[in-house]
C-alpha cells in the first residue's frame, strides 16, 4: 500500500480522491480535510395531519388521552405491508381535529428516506410501529408529502493534496474549476483503504501551494461531503488512523450518535483474518448496551474482536448470523449482563407506550440462527 505512504517529512495520507465518473481514477491524496466533521442540523420537525384516519392498536389508545401522546417511530406506507414507505421519527399525537377523523401528529423525518414532494396515487396509507403491529389507516397525509431543499453543505478546505491525473491536469488550467463527484476514502497509517460513504461534488475554487511539503496544494471546494460524518466521530477515525481500537469497549463512552459514527467505522474497514469454523462460543460483554447501537458494538467485538463489526441493523445482523463475516454457524453467543439491555430498553419502550419488546426482538432473531444464552 505504498501509494498512501508519502516520503520525507511529510506524515502519511489520511484521504484518497477518487473520481467516481471515471472507473475510480485516482484524483490525489489528502492528508487532512477541515469542514469534512460536521454536525448536521437535527432532524426537521413537522406537523401533518392523518386525514381520514381509522386507528388502532396503540395510536387508538393514544387518541383517548387527554393529552399529547409519544409514539415513538412510525412508518408510513403506500402497501399492504411494512418497508415500502417513509419511516417517522419520534412521533407525537396531538388528538384529533375539530373532533372529526383526522389526526393531528408532530414528528421528525427521517434524515435518508425523505418522503417525496408529491403524494403517491393511493387509496390509503397504512400506518405501523418499528415492530411491524399495524396501527390503522389514513386516506391522506397533509404536510407530509412537499418540496424541501437540502441543507447547504460546505465549503471544505483540502490540505495537502497530492493531485494526480484528471484533477491535476484541470488544476494546471487555473482555477475555479469543477472536478467532478469524488469519492473520499479514508487511509489508515499503513494505507489501508476504507470506504465511508463520502462523496462530493469537487469543485475547486481556489489552489495556493501547501506548507506540508514540496508538490503539495491546498483546495478550497465549495462543497461538503455526502452524509456528513459528525464532529465526535473525528475521535474515532483518529483511532482507526493509528490502526485501530486495541481493547474493547471503546465505543461505550459514545453517546447514541458516536456509537451510529463507530459502527460506520467498523463497517467500512477491510476484515483480515479468516473466519472462524463452525462450533465456537462467543462471549457478549452486555455491561454498556443501553441502545440498540451499543447491542451491534457489543456484538461486532464479541465475534471480531475490538473495533470489530457484525452487524449495525436488523437485516444486516441476519445476512452476519448466515456466515461469512468472521464466523460460521452453527455457533453460540452467550450475552453476559444482558439485564442491562432489558431494562434501559423498557424504560424507552414505556416512555414510548409502544408495544414492542426490542430486547425480545433481539433474542429471537439471534434464536432463530444460532444458540443463545443469557447470562
Amino acid at each position: 500500500m505504498g501509494l498512501a505512504l508519502p516520503f520525507g517529512d511529510v506524515p502519511p495520507f489520511r484521504y484518497l480522491l477518487l473520481d467516481d465518473e471515471s472507473d475510480d481514477e485516482t484524483l490525489g491524496l489528502c492528508l487532512d480535510i477541515h469542514g469534512l466533521f460536521v454536525d448536521p442540523p437535527g432532524p426537521e420537525l413537522v406537523r401533518i395531519t392523518l386525514s381520514g384516519c381509522e386507528p388502532e392498536g396503540v395510536l387508538r389508545d393514544a387518541l383517548d388521552s387527554p393529552v399529547p401522546v409519544r409514539l415513538g417511530d412510525v412508518y408510513v406506507d403506500a402497501g399492504d405491508e411494512p418497508g415500502q414507505g417513509w419511516p417517522l421519527r419520534d412521533v407525537t399525537v396531538l388528538g384529533r381535529v375539530d373532533g372529526l377523523a383526522d389526526v393531528a401528529v408532530e414528528a421528525r423525518l427521517h434524515d435518508f428516506y425523505q418522503p417525496p414532494c408529491c403524494p403517491p396515487n393511493v387509496a390509503e396509507f397504512r400506518l405501523w410501529e418499528d415492530g411491524g403491529s399495524a396501527m390503522g389507516t389514513c386516506s391522506g397525509i397533509d404536510g407530509l408529502f412537499v418540496q424541501r431543499l437540502p441543507a447547504p453543505s460546505g465549503p471544505m478546505t483540502l490540505y495537502g493534496v497530492e493531485p494526480r491525473n484528471k484533477l491535476r491536469r484541470l488544476l494546471g488550467k487555473g482555477t475555479p474549476v469543477p472536478i467532478g463527484r469524488t469519492h473520499v476514502v479514508f487511509l489508515d497509517r499503513q494505507g489501508n483503504h476504507f470506504y465511508p460513504s463520502w462523496y462530493t461534488m469537487l469543485d475547486v475554487r481556489s489552489a495556493v501551494p501547501s506548507k506540508a511539503g514540496d508538490g503539495l496544494v491546498d483546495l478550497v471546494v465549495a462543497n461538503g461531503v455526502s452524509d456528513h460524518p459528525p464532529r465526535t466521530a473525528r475521535s474515532i477515525w483518529d483511532m482507526w488512523f493509528a490502526g485501530g481500537p486495541r481493547e474493547k469497549n471503546l465505543w461505550a463512552g459514545y453517546g447514541l450518535e458516536g456509537r451510529e459514527a463507530w459502527l460506520a467505522a467498523a463497517l467500512s474497514r477491510p476484515r483480515t483474518g479468516p473466519e472462524q469454523g463452525p462450533g465456537q462460543t462467543f462471549h457478549i460483554d452486555g455491561r454498556f448496551v443501553t441502545d440498540e447501537m451499543g447491542f451491534y458494538c457489543a456484538l461486532g467485538e464479541a465475534v471480531n474482536g475490538p473495533g470489530g463489526y457484525f452487524g449495525w441493523n436488523w437485516q444486516a445482523i441476519r445476512d452476519c448470523l448466515s456466515g461469512g463475516f468472521g464466523a460460521r454457524p452453527p455457533f453460540t453467543l452467550v450475552w453476559h449482563d444482558s439485564d442491562v439491555a432489558r431494562a434501559h430498553l423498557r424504560l424507552e419502550a414505556e416512555r414510548a407506550i409502544s408495544r414492542r419488546d426490542p430486547f425480545a426482538e433481539w433474542v429471537d432473531l439471534i434464536r432463530a440462527h444460532v444458540t443463545l444464552e443469557l447470562a
